[in-house]
């Protein structure tokens, strides 16, 4: 039939009087696309018009689930506003309607209400897509939701349901749903798991194969928002939804057979999944609530076997104790497999599960002499030696005890034996840090001499990508080759986003609003790059060629349409220094005045830096802390002159002002594509590594709370490949950055501590008294800088051994040795490592009855005698290498 045929005879149905029958409809639907469903609907009028017209009968409401454009409407949030209120309006009717009202009252009137509308949703097919907008828009509370969301479900398998209706499923079983009479959470969860069958076989089973089904925060905070701000109750809240899960599981187990095993089956595929250890942990807890018997693991002991090698180590530990059930029952099936799957534990860095995993070894060895396993011990050996190096100084001792050596006693419990093959004869000296720049810090980027080149850096940049460095070699290439050498389609993307910004600055300011100074911020980097370009590629009878002339006007709000430094913008702000460059550009190409290199590294300048403290409120970023009072530096301002521009004078910065911090701190906030501008910032200041540091502080002080903060990574890796001597600024920005919220911040700054280490130019007493200063100012996270500064270890040998001197150094003049314990602990793995004995002041040696693993890392370095190692012996060699580096004649 054609949409002219169906739509003749819906009308014509729905001139008659029998609003109870659907199915006619139905037939005249029936493999009919949304194109024709949409014309059909509008031939009829629109779907409002006839609902208002009639109401909500069973033919209006399949109605308008196979026809209307939002179908999911009446079941979502548009429940009361729609049904409600056409009940109030039009109570008095010769035939039913199905008001809220009518299907409270009546349960056989919601059934047929809940058949013609979900009818109508299926008839259009993606019943997952629509369930999942329902249940995400309004959960209301009301019958007639859940019951349309249920029957939805139905027609799908359980690894089709939207995370948004499981969602709904388990707070209606928690207790938030439908408004019924108050009734205890586990008293809730056993009846409608036992009674709803459907429920428990399907939904429910789905919990535990989508993350965040027992996160009990969330249930928490829904039942009662007044919790995210009161951290006892909340925890209190969380325990108590807990418990009642535990409770009514427990329950269920007696009631139903069956679902023991199942539950067990489940929760040990959650917690083998890849979801955050949070959410595992809802898993962990329910089986270890459970207490399987040991007959009941051995039959999984393979699934066992699995959790030793996830990421979680609440898993670890749940594999680890079931291993330990079967060795007392004398149970154990697969040796080998318990030994394979301690290789991923021993390599994990928490020093509880490895701990925990020499013990179970411990017990294999014991377990192996009962049962006449006489080749386990061996392999037991060669594992823990394997990787013994990387153990925590305080682990060492315990699983030397699981080492057999040739002659089958223990190992030797001195640690020189583990390297002596490969160490030289006698301990090496390693060289002191270099006193001077490495040779070829001034030497330029290569030029773009091709076309090509140009125009896909050019793209690049037109496309808010690229490298922001890369921009003085475009400029340089556009003066040497000419305009004739960028491309028809390069020259089409500039015109199109001079255009687009002609068009919305028109808009602006017919709307009565105008482009202000704030405004202009918004602008993407790409756009603002093309305005520039067209002013010097577009003919000037052409709009695009306007366009850079009035963003300028834009932003000094009429004062003149070039840039100066009398203008009220913020001289020192990033983006508005980028902007100059680009607008002296663009006069110097259009007079012919242009040469090559057209911008230049500012030179490297010599500045005296002074620390000092600001209250984050006063510097306009109440947000970054409370009442915190934020190390900062500080270095005279250099003025413009004869040998430097105002721009480069400003990008120096001068003195702190409380209003604008260095410069450009509100960069990061409006102006699109800042990143390209941090790049160009970091190039141009390459040659003043300390000034860079110093204006790098306010993002780095943001990025202890923030993660995203993509900039930071663009100042490490600046320091990383610097040939500069780094100052205090730098070595203070480091130690912010070991602190950083992000991991990849993190580790970002760990390889720019080992890149000046490869260079030999990080000095380990200077890095070490910036971090003990940001430590007595609360910058600092004990646990996060120990992580970090080991990351930074393991990347190179020198990198190792510097960590080692600075922690030392810290060491000095340490007066709160028990909080630091992290730092202790790695700076005696550390000393292991490289065989080096270091002085330990009187006042911090352990009593001989001393415990803890302050105590046992201290007097593992007052035990250690000085040894030549191979990690010594390369870290020499690395600083003699880089010492070797000097300057060319030429250079000096």
């Amino acid at each position: 039939m054609s949409v002219k045929e169906r739509t003749a005879a819906i009308r014509m149905i729905l001139t008659g009087s029998d609003t109870e029958n659907w199915h006619m409809l139905e037939t005249y639907l029936i493999e009919t696309t949304e194109k024709d469903r949409t014309a059909i609907a509008r031939s009829l009028g629109g779907m409002y018009g006839l609902y208002e017209a009639e109401g909500p009968t069973l033919r209006m409401l399949y109605l308008w689930a196979a026809l209307a454009s939002n179908p999911e409407y009446l079941a979502g949030g548009g429940w009361a506003d729609t049904l409600d209120y056409w009940g109030k309006q039009r109570r008095k009717t010769a035939y039913p309607v199905y008001t809220p009202a009518v299907m409270r009252a009546d349960k056989q009137a919601l059934n047929r209400a809940v058949h013609a509308y979900t009818a109508g949703l299926i008839s259009r097919g993606d019943i997952a897509k629509r369930l999942e907008t329902i249940c995400a828009s309004v959960w209301n509370r009301r019958e007639w939701v859940w019951r349309v969301c249920r029957t939805l479900a139905g027609h799908l398998t359980p690894d089709q349901y939207p995370l948004p209706y499981l969602r709904m499923v388990r707070n209606y079983i928690s207790g938030d749903g439908l408004n019924l009479p108050p009734q205890p959470m586990t008293e809730r969860i056993v009846r409608i798991l036992t009674d709803d069958e459907a429920l428990r076989k399907k939904e429910f089973w789905a919990f535990f194969t989508v993350e965040g089904m027992g996160d009990e925060q969330s249930l928490e905070h829904r039942n009662d928002t007044a919790l995210i701000w009161d951290a006892a109750r909340a925890k209190e809240a969380r325990e108590k939804i807990k418990n009642a899960y535990l409770c009514a599981f427990s329950e269920l187990c007696e009631r139903i057979p069956g679902f023991r095993d199942r539950l067990l089956e489940a929760t040990l595929t959650g917690t083998l999944s890849d979801f955050s250890a949070r959410n595992v942990a809802w898993y962990v807890n329910i089986h270890r609530y459970l207490k399987p018997t040991s007959t009941e693991i051995s039959v999984r002991e393979p699934r066992y076997a699995a959790l030793l090698t996830v990421p979680s180590g609440a898993a670890v530990a749940l594999g680890q104790n079931a291993y330990k059930t079967l060795m007392k029952t004398g149970e154990l099936g697969e040796v080998n497999g318990l030994i394979e799957a301690s290789r991923t534990v021993l390599a994990r860095t928490d020093k509880k599960s490895v701990k925990a995993q020499l013990s179970l070894l411990r017990s294999l060895n014991n377990y192996a002499k009962k049962n006449g396993l006489s080749e386990v011990p061996q392999k037991v050996s060669a594992l823990v030696n394997e990787f013994l190096p990387s153990f925590p100084v305080d682990t060492v001792e315990p699983a030397k005890r699981l080492i057999i050596a040739a002659d089958n006693s223990p190992a030797d419990s001195e640690t020189e034996a583990l390297d002596a093959e490969n160490a030289p004869a006698e301990a090496p000296i390693v060289p002191e840090p270099r006193a001077v720049p490495l040779p070829d810090n001034y030497a330029p980027e290569a030029p773009v001499t091709d076309a090509a080149e140009l125009n896909e850096l050019m793209i690049e940049h037109l496309l808010n990508v690229g490298n922001g460095a890369d921009l003085p070699r475009i400029l340089d290439a556009i003066i040497t080759l000419g305009i004739d050498a960028i491309s028809a389609p390069t020259l089409t993307r500039i015109k199109r986003l001079a255009r687009q910004q002609c068009k919305n600055q028109d808009n602006s300011h017919h709307a009565g609003t105008g482009q202000t100074t704030g405004q202009w911020e918004l602008v993407p980097y790409g756009t603002l790059l093309a305005c520039a370009l067209a002013t010097v590629t577009v003919n000037a009878s052409e709009p695009e060629h306007a366009s850079w002339d009035a963003l300028i006007a834009a932003m000094t709000s009429g004062r003149g349409k070039t840039l100066t430094a009398t203008s009220h913008l913020p001289n020192r702000a990033a983006s508005t220094l980028l902007i100059r460059e680009l607008d002296r550009f663009t006069r110097q190409v259009a007079g012919g005045q242009a040469t090559v290199p057209f911008m230049r590294p500012v030179p490297q300048q010599q500045r005296q830096w002074t620390r000092k403290r600001y209250k984050l409120s006063s510097l306009a970023r109440a947000w970054e802390g409370h009442g915190w009072k934020a190390p900062l530096w500080f270095a005279p301002a250099i003025k413009a002159g004869k040998n430097i521009s105002p721009v480069e004078s400003a990008l120096l910065g001068g003195p702190f002002t409380r209003t604008n911090g260095n410069f450009g701190v509100a960069d990061y906030v409006d102006f699109k594509g800042e990143q390209r501008v941090y790049e160009w910032m970091v190039w141009a200041l390459s040659h003043n590594l300390d000034t860079l540091a110093a204006h790098a502080h306010m993002s780095l002080i943001a990025g202890m709370n923030y993660p995203h903060r993509p900039e930071i990574r663009v100042f490490l890796n600046t320091f990383e490949r610097t040939r500069c001597i780094p100052g205090e600024p730098v070595y203070s920005a480091l130690g912010y950055a070991c602190r950083a919220k992000n991991d990849a911040d993190c580790a970002a700054a760990a390889e720019a501590i080992a890149g000046l280490c490869a260079s030999n130019l990080l000095d380990p007493h200077v890095f070490a008294e910036q971090l003990k200063l940001l430590m007595a100012d609360g910058a600092m996270i004990v646990g996060r800088l120990a992580k970090t500064l080991n990351d930074a270890a393991q990347l190179n040998e020198l990198a190792g051994y510097r960590v080692l001197q600075t922690l030392h150094a810290m060491l000095q003049e340490s007066t709160d040795v028990v909080n630091e314990y992290p730092l202790v602990a790695l700076l005696a793995q550390l000393c292991v490592q490289y065989g080096v004995s270091v002085p330990i002041p009187d006042r911090l040696i352990p009593a001989p009855k001393a415990r803890g693993t302050v105590a046992t890392a201290l007097r593992t370095i007052l035990a250690l005698e000085p040894h030549p190692t191979e990690l010594l012996a390369k870290a020499a060699q690395q600083a003699e290498t880089a010492n070797r580096l000097q300057y060319d004649d030429e250079d000096k």
